[in-house]
């Protein structure tokens, strides 16, 4: 499913910093890829060698932004998309994982999330993707299709580079990815903005070794539902998911959104170590419903 980066997040979600460690330095660092703002922050005691382990994080970022966009004809993926319907093609381990978790997501979800929905034939869906595990090989039943990982890959590069500064060794940092959140090492407050009125929080959440990531239309309509191919029309006016990856909970956002709160609330149960935010449309105004294992839906 198609959901461009610099549009991916729409609910807007900010750091709010907490005390910092005693005799610790916040170091930050912003850049513009993966079409968005990406701001990674690190709590460290040497600021010079945190700043040089932050460049090689958005160099990571960078090599994984060449595999998955659908802009870039020398991507891997866009290879895939030319190829995959004439012969399986082998494809690079980060690109297999990601699209072996978006089919699983798909069918947990019953297609709400469905990456080949802007494919030419309206007609294909996930189902005609083979995966052949033993080979890491792609291939397609259908001609027309393309596969669009816009909705997710983000989430995955955002993960990667919590794993690169893990690697280095940082523990203390978060990574904000145009709303997709990878908070690590201590507890990082982060504001929910309320979709209807820009700038007010409704909801200050503290994340600690959790991501979130967020999807909604009500700034503009572009999120489709997979089985009318229109954008979704819905009780919604966003969704949260948190979850221990960002990928998780970027494919899991778009789907409960396409879902709408009933259908969610049902096929989610069935995964776990997930938290739902909803925000629903409720007359003027809005109404939070939150939902998590082991407890019964809330609405505030």
């Amino acid at each position: 499913m198609k959901k461009p980066f610099f549009l991916l997040f729409l609910l807007f979600l900010f750091p709010l910093l907490s005390p910092l460690y005693f005799c610790s330095s916040l170091v930050q660092d912003k850049r513009i890829l993966l079409g968005t703002n990406v701001e990674i922050k690190v709590i460290t005691k040497d600021k010079r060698k945190a700043q040089e382990k932050i460049d090689l994080a958005f160099r990571e970022m960078r090599r994984l932004e060449r595999i998955f966009s659908a802009y870039d004809p020398k991507s891997e993926l866009s290879w895939v998309n030319k190829n995959a319907f004439i012969r399986p093609v082998r494809v690079s381990k980060e690109l297999f994982y990601v699209l072996k978790e978006v089919i699983r997501f798909a069918e947990i979800s019953g297609g709400a999330f469905d990456p080949t929905i802007n494919s030419e034939d309206r007609g294909v869906s996930y189902r005609d993707i083979v995966l052949d595990e033993k080979k890491r090989t792609v291939f397609f039943t259908k001609p027309g299709l393309r596969v669009d990982l816009g909705g997710c890959a983000k989430g995955y590069i955002v993960d990667c580079t919590a794993e690169r500064l893990r690697d280095l060794g940082l523990r203390c940092f978060l990574i904000n990815a145009g709303g997709d959140i990878k908070a690590e090492g201590k507890n990082w407050r982060v504001g929910i903005e309320d979709p209807l009125s820009r700038g007010r929080v409704l909801k200050v959440l503290k994340l600690k070794d959790k991501a979130i990531a967020s999807s909604g239309n009500y700034l503009r309509p572009h999120i489709l539902d997979p089985q009318t191919k229109k954008p979704v029309e819905n009780d919604l006016l966003e969704s949260s998911v948190i979850s221990e990856t960002c990928l998780k909970s970027d494919i899991l956002a778009t789907a409960v959104f396409v879902s709408g709160k009933g259908e969610s609330l049902e096929w989610i149960k069935r995964i776990k170590g997930v938290r739902l935010i909803m925000v629903l449309r409720e007359g003027e105004g809005e109404r939070i419903v939150e939902w998590s294992e082991g407890n019964p839906v809330s609405f505030n």
